[in-house]
C-alpha cells in the first residue's frame, strides 16, 4: 500500500497517519500504526488489518468514539482521562 492510498484509507476510515511514513511506502497489514481519530482527536495504535477489516464492515475505527456512543466530549483529552460525556438530544 502506498502512502497516498494508506491516507486514503485513514481518511475513509476518520483517522490520519500520526507518525512519519515509512520511507519504502509499504505496510504490512499485521503492522501497527499509530494514528489520530479525525472526529475527538484521540490518539492510538491500530494493526492496518483492523482497520480494513472495520472499514470493511461500515462500522467506527476509533475505539474513544464508539466507546461514547452517541455522546459529546468537552475535550479530546476527556475521553482518556474521565470522560465527562453528555448524552446527545438526537
Amino acid at each position: 500500500m502506498t502512502n497516498e492510498g494508506l491516507d486514503a484509507l485513514l481518511a475513509k476510515a476518520g483517522l490520519r497517519l500520526d507518525r512519519e511514513y515509512r520511507p519504502r511506502c509499504s505496510y504490512r497489514k499485521t503492522e501497527w500504526l499509530r494514528t489520530a481519530c479525525l472526529a475527538c482527536g484521540t490518539q492510538a495504535d491500530y494493526r492496518l488489518a483492523y482497520i480494513l477489516d472495520k472499514d470493511a464492515a461500515g462500522e467506527k475505527v476509533c475505539r474513544a468514539c464508539t466507546s461514547c456512543g452517541w455522546q459529546t466530549v468537552e475535550r479530546a483529552g476527556d475521553v482518556s482521562f474521565g470522560c465527562t460525556c453528555a448524552k446527545s438530544k438526537k
